[in-house]
């Protein structure tokens, strides 16, 4: 693809002119396309070699209402708060994604690309009753940290939101809009 540098989201991109869910990688040539922008996960067709801080990342979601706050790979060296995992089965997804799924800290290193899913605080961990893995410290203090706001669900004794089911939780303000039940 013919390249150009273009602004996504408020960060510098070198992009495909013919399209615009292709980007170069930022030390190297090679062109991977970002999916999935419009829900609360991103997922890349390959992940950038040579890209310790995970500029990759930046700039790829559209919807920054899961991403205007700070994760926990911050102090890692993480430009935008979230780390790219190549992994067999999801392919290169946003660590978000590893942590729905219940993969960060669960013993096994579930990345081919990096350690992190394994090195962060992982005592320092909770598991919510859909399975997602999550930071002690990420729970009821205000912040959606976790896919659907779950880890702010059950906040002073009080649930907010509902659970369907031990798999699926729906976040309160899509009961309270009427945009799901169970």
């Amino acid at each position: 693809c013919k390249t150009k540098i273009m602004e996504r989201n408020g960060f510098l991109k070198k992009g495909c002119s013919e399209t615009e869910d292709h980007f170069q990688c930022v030390h190297s040539n090679d062109i991977y396309t970002i999916w999935g922008t419009e829900a609360d996960f991103v997922k890349f067709d390959l992940t950038c070699s040579n890209d310790p801080n995970m500029y990759q990342f930046c700039g790829s979601a559209n919807d920054g209402h899961h991403y205007h706050y700070p994760a926990t790979t911050n102090s890692r060296g993480i430009l935008c708060g979230y780390y790219i995992c190549d992994n067999v089965f999801l392919g290169g997804v946003t660590s978000n994604m590893i942590t729905a799924f219940g993969l960060e800290c669960n013993g096994v290193s579930d990345c081919t690309n990096t350690q992190f899913d394994e090195a962060q605080n992982c005592q320092n961990m909770v598991t919510l009753p859909t399975g997602t893995v999550t930071l002690a410290s990420n729970l009821c203090d205000n912040k959606c940290q976790d896919h659907y706001c779950e880890d702010e669900s059950l906040c002073n004794g009080y649930h907010y939101g509902v659970y369907c089911s031990s798999v699926r939780y729906i976040p309160l303000h899509d009961v309270c809009n009427g945009l799901e039940d169970c």
